[in-house]
């Protein structure tokens, strides 16, 4: 959580606004308050994220859904016909 708390502390304060609107907390304050707002979520929202870890195992990213392969029709060549 140390490198949470010093990376906040390095962020400008439209920039930490801007990250405590992206999380839906309040974002009215000096920079402390919002560094302060900010880490007490990381703190509870780092516990949840361990917890679905634990039940979920490594499988908690989302897959890419596959591309859907349409069936190619293949045209048939035309028959030879021959003049006689």
């Amino acid at each position: 959580m140390a490198t949470e708390t010093v990376e906040l502390h390095k962020l400008k304060l439209a920039e930490l606004k801007q990250e405590c609107l992206a999380r839906g907390l309040e974002t009215k304050g000096i920079k402390q308050d919002l560094i302060n707002r900010l880490q007490a979520y990381l703190e509870e929202h780092a516990e949840e994220e361990a917890n679905e870890e634990d039940v979920l195992g490594d499988e908690t990213e989302e897959e890419e859904p596959k591309p859907i392969e349409l069936p190619v029709k293949e045209e048939e060549p035309p028959e030879k016909t021959v003049d006689v």
